[in-house]
């Protein structure tokens, strides 16, 4: 499973490509998930009528996940490594981040750099999901 960054789903939504079209494939494979933070950051975001009504639409649909203790421990212990090394990333991140390793998922997102910064996270960008179609597809889970 994958859990998919805000900055993705809100190229779905907006039908920005290549984000779209890689969580377009992601939901038809059924590997697609959304965490609660990252509808917590699509919720602020969302200002106008119409984008709260899909946004809804899609927090209906797909239930968001919630974070576990075991999530949070996850991103509290790569918080510390990376305040001590100077290379910080957003606590939105660092939970999504410690949601996904807590799982042992991946993670969708344009922001590659940020999450790769999070040891034993794997992080894909929306062209690998293009990719994996181009050379048939993924392995069973």
């Amino acid at each position: 499973m994958t859990f998919i960054d805000a900055d993705v789903w809100i190229d779905f939504l907006c039908g920005a490509e290549p984000g779209a079209a890689a969580a377009e494939k992601l939901l038809g494979e059924r590997r697609a998930a959304l965490s609660v933070v990252s509808a917590f950051e699509l919720l602020c975001g969302a200002t106008r009528p119409r984008q709260i009504e899909q946004l809804e639409s899609l927090l209906k649909a797909l239930d968001p996940l919630p974070l576990t203790l075991g999530a949070v421990r996850h991103a509290a212990v790569h918080y510390r490594r990376l305040r001590r090394d100077g290379l910080l990333i957003g606590n939105q991140d660092l939970l999504l981040a410690g949601a996904a390793i807590d799982l042992g998922w991946s993670i969708l997102t344009r922001n590659r750099d940020h999450f790769a910064r999070v040891a034993g996270l794997e992080v894909l960008a929306p062209l690998d999901i293009h990719d994996e179609a181009a050379i048939g597809g993924t392995e069973e889970e």
